[in-house]
């Protein structure tokens, strides 16, 4: 402990002496990450985290949990409140997934098993950055954001299947069930009407919560306000670790070195890129665009990134699940396994899949120039469509079930 408690502040005078030998590339580089902190990413996340909040207060979590845990528990082997925290990573972004199974894990309703791998596939970067920002503000290619956001998402999928066997009671992974009968069991053990059940687990984390309405929301806004002004912060700082990393060559030389150790058969700039983007998302995909790689490379370099997400994002999720017994090693090989799956995946759909320049699929999202209700409004949007999609699906199944349920009954 005194030997990290050394070498942490070794680089903490470091960082400063830095910092006052280039004051004005740190001033600028922090006004540029205050400038993506509050334009940015405060309001695509303020919706979602305040939703979240409610949400779980309210106790529809638990109520969604009901209808989604046969999925869930045959797909992941988590509970069903975890396609909560799946849906809502998907849809919002970095660090949303790791804060919802933060709260589940508060609540109890995973096992700390459970939300380590929930920690490796839920939190995920959101569509909006994937294809509004990469896609099209940085690769000026709108139709890249399909194969960019296909490569993200499945590979995140893969991630969730491959961790399901993670802390497993068996010696050797099991074949994963067939869902209909996984579907049939699960409800035969619970109540005769799935409505019924889950309802009244909805009302019982209602009384177990004991909050008013009004209390509520005041808790889920000061949540989350808190919790985006910590976003901010490692933003700001990464920024300027970034800046002055490049100032001083750091990255580059590092990057030509690698590049030595294979003959240059790997390009420079690639690496370059990468290295970025262990540091920091944005900056990284950025750099990979603008990288004197091959396109295909290009498009490898910044899937890895999107999946690894950045050493930025990995101290937020450490300090948001710091309060809990989650560890967060899982996490950290998860995002890696990601990254490189998520490269593969994205240079096999960008063969299969890329559509033509000329045709436009994301037109939603061509706009470059987002104001900050643009942002709001469309976080907002993508909110709405995913209670109605978890709701619409969780009904679905709840048939589906029903009717395994009464045909074994007559069988």
């Amino acid at each position: 402990m005194n030997f990290n408690k050394l070498i942490s502040t070794i680089f903490i005078l470091l960082f400063v002496i830095l910092i006052l030998s280039f004051p004005q590339i740190s001033v600028s580089s922090a006004l540029n990450g205050l400038n993506l902190w509050f334009n940015i990413v405060f309001p695509s996340l303020l919706p979602f985290l305040v939703a979240n909040e409610l949400l779980i207060g309210l106790g529809f979590v638990n109520f969604l949990g009901i209808f989604l845990e046969p999925f869930m528990r045959t797909l992941f082997n988590v509970p069903g409140s975890g396609a909560f925290g799946l849906a809502m990573g998907f849809m919002c972004g970095y660090p949303t997934g790791a804060k919802i199974t933060k709260d589940l894990r508060e609540k109890n309703l995973c096992t700390k098993i459970e939300g380590e791998r929930m920690l490796t596939f839920t939190n995920n970067s959101g569509p909006l950055f994937i294809i509004g920002a990469v896609s099209v503000g940085m690769f000026n290619n709108p139709e890249l954001g399909l194969v960019l956001a296909l490569a993200h998402y499945t590979s995140a999928i893969t991630v969730g299947i491959l961790f399901r066997w993670y802390h497993s009671s068996t010696l050797t992974p099991t074949p994963l069930p067939n869902l209909g009968e996984g579907l049939g069991v699960r409800i035969e053990k619970g109540k005769k009407n799935i409505f019924l059940k889950a309802i009244c687990e909805m009302v019982k984390s209602q009384k177990k919560d004991g909050r008013n309405f009004g209390i509520l929301v005041g808790d889920a806004i000061r949540n989350s306000v808190n919790l985006l002004l910590m976003i901010g912060g490692f933003i700001i700082i990464f920024s300027v670790i970034i800046s002055l990393l490049n100032q001083l060559n750091v990255l580059s030389s590092f990057a030509e070195f690698i590049s030595n150790m294979f003959n240059n058969r790997i390009d420079k700039s690639a690496i370059n890129s990468i290295l970025n983007g262990i540091f920091e998302i944005t900056n990284g995909t950025k750099s990979a665009s603008i990288s004197n790689s091959e396109y295909i490379y290009k498009i490898a370099s910044a899937s890895f990134i999107i999946g690894w997400a950045g050493l930025s994002v990995h101290l937020q999720v450490i300090s948001i699940i710091s309060s809990t017994d989650l560890s967060y090693v899982p996490y950290l090989f998860g995002k890696f396994i990601q990254g490189i799956i998520g490269a593969i995946y994205s240079v096999i759909l960008f063969k299969l899949l890329l559509l033509s320049p000329t045709v436009t699929v994301f037109g939603h999202f061509e706009k470059t120039n987002y104001s900050w209700l643009d942002y709001f409004i469309n976080s907002g949007e993508f909110l709405m469509w995913m209670l109605v999609v978890l709701i619409g699906v969780g009904v679905a199944i709840a048939f589906i079930s029903s009717n395994i349920n009464t045909k074994k009954r007559f069988n």
